[in-house]
């Protein structure tokens, strides 16, 4: 069984468990995940998930979460379902049955499935090879209100560090055109171009009067934060040569010291060769900072200098960059699927994005719970990459090869 107590919010509460029932305690429970949903008076929730384990030793639990797979998109909506299911050490999964609530089901493990408006109540049932039966359901709701406006958004980043040819273009569904635009930069216009990176804001009007707002980030180079440059950091040219020709080079983490300084470890590759340094840099404002570094090979005969990028925040708050056995990223080199994986449950929002040798960005998705995660990068060329996963506690980075 299941007990709970809950504090806060504005009476009375209502209470919705992922096996349908709609008390405060839940009895008579087999083992399994449970996810409970809390909403107060005002409609304000909170969810919260809860494990029964077996003392049998064959056991198996089955749960799932899902992410959409477009963001803004209109409807009908397509969602990936990561199965997150388990049995025990004597036993496999040997079969998967989705139930998606609309009459339709599904055998893969992580299916993809595309909802039109409505409520569903999508369940997993898996089944191990001692027999072990487990299910775990949730429930999805697709907008179904007349007055919905919806946007794809396609961003493109600045090319080079404090540039501004940034853009963002969009196409807009639902409501009744024509739509007015209210742009954060005081434009008026469908789409907006020659932009620098930062957070942009566009509110939608339609002919009626229903509105939405939408939100779209345009990054720096290397950056996954989006947001201005506020300063530039430069170091005396460093005395050294490299034993090759890098190919590429990135940022892979930084230290501050105190107020002022700031050390930052670059990394130089070509092929299986890795040359790192650490250079000291001095500092006045915390955010987006433009990074030079310039090599001094033979008593000023060869300078070469290379431009980055880093995120300063404040070492009250963040820890930096985080412990390298936290995840798990495989395979690599890697082909066209990327896994994640993590011991625990990550309960903060993360930031997954990828970006090739020049800095560009190729991918970016933010999640929740990142437990195992599968990226699949099918579209990118063979290449050098870097993997960054960005949370509230700080920043982890990983080399990949395709």
């Amino acid at each position: 069984y299941i007990e709970t107590s809950v504090t806060g919010g504005v009476p009375p509460y209502s209470y919705t468990w992922s096996n349908n029932q709609n008390t405060p305690n839940i009895y008579n429970l087999s083992s399994g995940v449970y996810k409970l949903t809390v909403v107060d008076a005002n409609l304000c929730f909170d969810t919260i998930i809860a494990n029964l384990f077996s003392n049998n030793p064959t056991y198996c639990n089955s749960y799932f979460y899902y992410y959409l797979d477009s963001l803004n998109s209109f409807p009908p909506y397509g969602y990936q379902f990561i199965n997150q299911s388990n049995a025990d050490s004597s036993s496999q999964i040997t079969s998967f049955l989705w139930n998606f609530g609309d009459g339709t089901t599904s055998t893969l493990a992580n299916p993809n499935h595309i909802f039109n408006s409505g409520v569903f109540n999508v369940c997993l049932t898996i089944t191990t090879s001692n027999g072990c039966t487990s299910s775990y359901c949730d429930t999805i709701v697709i907008n179904t209100n007349p007055c919905q406006l919806y946007a794809n958004i396609f961003t493109f980043n600045p090319t080079t560090i404090g540039g501004n040819d940034g853009y963002i273009e969009t196409t807009i569904n639902g409501g009744f055109p024509p739509y007015t635009f209210y742009w954060s930069n005081g434009a008026t216009t469908q789409n907006v171009y020659n932009l620098t990176s930062g957070l942009y804001t566009l509110n939608v009007v339609d002919s009626n009067g229903c509105q939405n707002t939408f939100y779209a980030t345009l990054y720096e180079p290397y950056d996954t934060l989006g947001g201005p440059i506020v300063d530039t950091l430069y170091s005396l040219p460093y005395d050294t040569c490299l034993n090759f020709i890098p190919d590429s080079f990135y940022i892979a983490s930084y230290t501050i010291i105190d107020t002022n300084h700031v050390i930052i470890n670059w990394v130089f590759v070509n092929g299986n060769q890795t040359s790192t340094l650490n250079i000291e840099y001095t500092y006045s404002t915390f955010g987006n900072n433009l990074v030079v570094l310039t090599i001094n090979c033979s008593s000023m005969k060869i300078l070469t200098t290379y431009q980055s990028y880093i995120n300063l925040r404040n070492t009250s708050s963040v820890s930096g960059l985080l412990n390298a056995n936290l995840y798990s990223v495989y395979p690599n080199p890697f082909n066209d699927i990327i896994h994640i994986t993590s011991p625990s449950i990550n309960e903060s929002k993360s930031t997954l994005s990828i970006t090739n040798i020049t800095g560009k960005q190729v991918y970016m998705k933010s999640i929740s719970y990142l437990t195992n995660f599968i990226i699949n990068t099918s579209q990118l060329p063979s290449g050098m990459y870097i993997l960054s996963i960005e949370t509230k506690d700080g920043i982890y980075r990983k080399q990949l090869i395709k």
